[in-house]
């Protein structure tokens, strides 16, 4: 970074975050960079060598911080900060970052959060905002619309496997809707990566073409900032460059890899064009895009002493992350015959033909309990011909929240293991080509640990369940007999695939 400054003759200045590395007080994950940032824009707004033009650059953290400063400031006419690079950077912090689907995101707030802030206290100051309330305002762009006040024309970089993969692709859309210095200036860029931004993953990897992902990060960077920071209005031509660049992935070794999928692709919009292709859970087991002939109740037992552990996907900072084999973790032992009772799979027929699914996944499910609260996860999985059980996607919501989209209020359920409710559950966005010879699959469970923190099903307030105790388990927890509805009239459980025109 310092190189490619010095090179383009811009000065760099650089702050750390509150209560991390030399700045002072304490970090409380983001809650209070959007002041910070703006304080620090307005001093080098003062400052004699600055020209009145800044653009701000970074990513994860550092994504995320400017996210959050951006709709707080006050840009003077024609200049100010109007340009930026965010990389892997989420527009919510609470639905993407820290409460999936209302789960606590366990893993990050033990792994990350603590260490970085050296707060031993930090999970506890989170769980006692489990609801979106005014709390989050100032780390949320949806809160009292604050994207409205979005000035910034920015690269939005992100990957399908990162752990912020769809607050990537919602801060895009967002910034979208700011002010029309803003409007239809925006680029987005998903790749096949997770956090880490490599092809390669634990059990599959995807070709790299000429490392083109990278250079459209460098490449559209570059240009937002010649437009602006040096004046250059014929850097850009708006009306003719794309603005999404996208990676389109799927089985690297079958005959078609690298001519229909598995490289980029570029559209002046987002989401692609699409119709919605709904895929039916059977009571059978199988996966078909037509609605089961006859109903009945998938159940499983899920006790919270013996939780699904994760399995890669969306994750950082545990042991699997991106394109995972499932067998490591959705059987009784990794790669065994047997698989884990408390796990619904549902397949598709092998496929004669391509499949194809660009944008937002959502799972429509109907179920119900034993319990007034529990937990429903749920997996799309690429079978392979050889075996390979791959991750493309998934999604998580707390029963508690079923009614409640924007997580800020909460209803319990009756708990008397008959009466059914209504799920949909955002299973993010992919990009992804399942090709003839394999299979589609979904599976259902109820955790997914140490990524999301145990749900104990007792219904009592998020506060009381500290994740240190959820895994001790040693004051209060019920087993859940779950249900999935599969054909029942009025209650059909199914996938919604976004299948491109």
């Amino acid at each position: 970074m310092i190189n490619y400054v010095i090179n383009q003759d811009y000065i760099f200045v650089a702050q750390d975050l509150r209560g991390t590395y030399g700045s002072e007080g304490e970090f409380r994950g983001f809650i209070m960079d959007y002041s910070d940032g703006n304080e620090t824009v307005n001093w080098i707004m003062k400052q004699p060598w600055c020209n009145g033009k800044i653009a701000s650059v970074g990513g994860s953290a550092l994504a995320i911080n400017q996210i959050c400063y951006h709709p707080s400031l006050v840009n003077p006419p024609n200049s100010g900060l109007r340009a930026a690079s965010i990389i892997v950077g989420t527009s919510e912090l609470y639905e993407y970052g820290l409460f999936l689907g209302g789960c606590l995101r366990q893993g990050i707030c033990e792994n990350w959060l603590i260490p970085v802030s050296g707060l031993s206290d930090s999970i506890d100051f989170i769980l006692q905002h489990p609801l979106k309330d005014e709390f989050w305002n100032n780390v949320s762009l949806e809160r009292n619309e604050r994207y409205k006040n979005i000035d910034v024309r920015a690269l939005h970089f992100g990957g399908w496997y990162d752990m912020f993969c769809q607050g990537t692709i919602d801060a895009f859309l967002k910034y979208n809707n700011g002010t029309d210095f803003a409007k239809n200036h925006q680029f987005l860029v998903m790749g096949p990566w997770s956090h880490m931004l490599k092809y390669e993953h634990l059990d599959v990897s995807y070709p790299d073409t000429g490392n083109l992902g990278l250079y459209y990060l460098t490449y559209l960077e570059s240009l937002l900032f010649e437009e602006y920071l040096k004046g250059n209005t014929n850097a850009i031509n708006w009306n003719e460059i794309p603005r999404v660049y996208y990676y389109v992935m799927g089985d690297p070794n079958y005959e078609r890899s690298g001519i229909d999928y598995n490289h980029w692709r570029t559209s002046f919009t987002w989401p692609i064009p699409y119709n919605i292709s709904y895929w039916y859970l059977h009571p059978n087991g199988t996966l078909l895009d037509s609605i089961p002939e006859f109903g009945a109740l998938r159940s499983y037992i899920y006790d919270p002493r013996n939780p699904v552990l994760n399995g890669g996907g969306t994750t950082l900072t545990l042991q699997y992350i991106g394109a995972v084999d499932q067998r490591r973790v959705e059987y009784t032992q990794p790669f065994g015959t047997e698989h884990r009772p408390d796990i619904l799979k549902f397949d598709s027929p092998i496929l004669t033909s391509p499949i194809e699914i660009i944008g937002n996944i959502t799972a429509e499910l109907y179920v119900t309990s034993n319990c007034t609260d529990t937990d429903f996860m749920v997996k799309l999985i690429d079978v392979y011909p050889d075996g390979r059980e791959i991750w493309v996607a998934e999604g998580q919501l707390k029963a508690r929240y079923r009614d409640y989209p924007d997580f800020d209020n909460f209803s319990l359920m009756a708990g008397d293991g008959t009466t059914i409710y209504k799920l949909l559950i955002d299973m993010w966005s992919s990009a992804y080509r399942f090709v003839p010879e394999h299979k589609i699959r979904i599976s259902i469970t109820s955790s997914n640990y140490n990524k999301l923190a145990i749900n104990p099903n007792t219904g009592e307030p998020i506060q009381n369940t500290h994740p240190s105790n959820c895994t001790q388990l040693g004051i209060n927890f019920n087993i859940a007999n779950n249900s999935i509805a599969c054909g029942i009239e009025g209650n059909l459980s199914r996938i919604w695939f976004p299948r491109t025109l």
